[in-house]
């Protein structure tokens, strides 16, 4: 080899090992910062008139197994409506209470039935009938707080959703905006890997939000769909479409006064029950929350509600009509849905409100005070404390109930959902990190790897930089020999 050759191979050495000790240190750099895919250096001989003219170097991004992007982003979809339900159902049981919890309606009916059968023991006693009187007040009370609850959690949800479709659309426009960026740095034959990075962060972001597939068309663009096939990006980013509601009262329900979901007019609502139903993400999840998991529970304290005024009115002797009883609905009369926050004691047991304590001992609908040791009326509300009720199917709960029984079951359900919805969310979020951790192995960053290749890196540079001295040292000896 001429020296020429040796001190022109040792430039291009020179030349690649800088380009290679950059991508190292980029990726170092990068270690940390999420979506990153590690640049790998791709070395390549210069041949010229079939002799070797050294090596160039071209550091890229690593390639990307997209099959397991595809299961990773299907993963964080499921995983992240699982954890918004999760989340949810947990603050619910939190306001409902356990059966046993103060909170809880079903800890409210006991601590009533409890001040009926002290009224039993002392009918006569004015003290003991106030007792009565406001456990009774407080087994309505433990109604509002969990209809406000369920409430507060529908009217939560409703805003999540919004704000969820707004960071979805600000997502696709992004990558819209991206692809463009791609498109044009590939025409100039520039590296895009720092604009692709930041395109895969965008839609694993959205994938959070809405369960999506992708593709990449030869052109370098990526065309983004739901899972169920509807296009949300192709060139242009398409709009999600989404009105929230100012407040939730609980006879509001999807299609009526509730919004649903659309793209470009195709209904892609979670819970609309249609073939392009988009079925996982933080969105989906909200959904379900708001149309599903919350006006069930609305509908079960709405039935208890419902079969606590009739209980009261059968087991009086004094009542006629419906709507005479103990409780009443205070809506007079008003919608099926929401009867758990109407429900009130009748003001005519109440003397702030103008009633007579007496009548919790001799019927609500008394016209006078009767035998002051009568217990014939309070034996009868006790009886009914224990009987069986009939409860509506299709509720998840029994059929066939007393009114605490069933309240209690509506306490256990709600932790049982709550419980089984977070054992959910952690199984799906231990696939996840799986997958994720199967990702950083192939596409991340190993520090410990880089820095023992830069290690390698400076020694080829120290040993193409000692190349080159030797030859210039070489040259000089030459020159000198010629004079």
């Amino acid at each position: 080899m001429s020296l020429t050759a040796a001190l022109n191979s040792a430039r291009t050495g020179i030349n690649a090992t800088q380009q290679q000790i950059g991508g190292v240190s980029d990726n170092i750099a990068n270690a940390l910062t999420p979506g990153y895919v590690a640049r790998e250096a791709r070395l390549t001989s210069l041949i010229a008139n079939g002799a070797g003219r050294g090596v160039s170097a071209e550091v890229v991004r690593g390639p990307i197994n997209s099959f397991l992007l595809r299961d990773i982003r299907y993963e964080a979809a499921t995983f992240a409506g699982l954890d918004y339900s999760a989340e949810a159902l947990a603050q619910i049981a939190q306001v409902t209470g356990e059966p046993a919890d103060g909170r809880s309606i079903a800890s409210a009916f006991d601590a009533f039935e409890a001040s009926f059968q002290t009224l039993f023991n002392s009918p006569q006693d004015p003290v003991v009938q106030r007792g009565a009187l406001e456990a009774a007040q407080d087994v309505t009370e433990a109604f509002q707080a969990a209809e406000q609850g369920i409430r507060a959690g529908r009217e939560k949800a409703d805003a999540d959703i919004a704000r969820f479709v707004g960071e979805a659309n600000d997502a696709l426009q992004k990558i819209a905006e991206l692809n463009e960026d791609i498109r044009a740095q590939k025409a100039l034959d520039g590296d895009p890997s720092n604009l692709m990075d930041e395109r895969d962060r965008q839609i694993d972001k959205l994938s959070e939000l809405i369960g999506i597939r992708t593709f990449v068309r030869d052109s370098g663009d990526v065309v983004i769909t739901t899972r169920e096939g509807v296009t949300l990006l192709d060139g242009d980013a398409r709009t999600i479409d989404f009105t929230p509601a100012n407040s939730i009262p609980p006879d509001l329900a999807l299609g009526a006064g509730l919004s649903g979901l659309t793209v470009d007019g195709a209904d892609i609502t979670p819970t609309g029950g249609g073939a392009q139903a988009s079925a996982s993400g933080r969105i989906a999840g909200a959904f379900a929350v708001r149309d599903d998991s919350l006006v069930t529970y609305q509908a079960q304290i709405d039935e208890l509600a419902l079969q606590t005024i009739a209980m009261f009115e059968a087991a009086d002797a004094t009542v006629a009509l419906p709507g005479q009883g103990l409780f009443i609905d205070t809506g007079a009369p008003g919608p099926a849905q929401g009867l758990a926050g109407r429900l009130g004691v009748n003001p005519l047991v109440d003397p702030a409100a103008g009633g007579e304590l007496w009548r919790l001992r001799d019927g609500v609908q008394a016209v006078a005070p009767g035998p002051s040791g009568d217990t014939t009326q309070i034996q009868a509300f006790l009886d009914g404390f224990n009987a069986n009720q009939a409860f509506a199917p299709g509720l998840g709960l029994s059929t066939a109930a007393t009114l605490g029984g069933y309240a209690g079951e509506i306490a256990s359900a709600h932790l049982i959902n709550a419980s089984s919805a977070a054992a959910e969310a952690d199984a799906s979020a231990l696939q996840f990190t799986t997958m994720e951790n199967r990702r950083i192995s192939e596409n991340g960053v190993n520090i410990d790897e880089e820095s023992q290749r830069l290690l390698e890196l400076q020694e080829a540079y120290a040993a193409n930089a000692q190349v080159i001295s030797t030859v210039a040292r070489m040259f000089d000896e030459l020159l000198a020999s010629v004079r």
